[in-house]
């Protein structure tokens, strides 16, 4: 779910409103967060995201 926000949304991922879970509850910040550095880390964060 994590890094399927970040291809719908792309940079602005982490100020996107979070994503539902199953549960009923949102993905918690501190995930988007830290899959948002690994992304960047490797060089895989998109340019743009299939929302914008």
């Amino acid at each position: 779910k994590a890094m399927d926000h970040f291809l719908a949304h792309g940079p602005r991922a982490q100020a996107a409103t979070p994503p539902r879970l199953h549960a009923g509850g949102c993905l918690p910040a501190e995930v988007i967060r830290a899959t948002g550095e690994a992304l960047s880390r490797h060089g895989l964060t998109p340019e743009k995201g299939y929302l914008e």
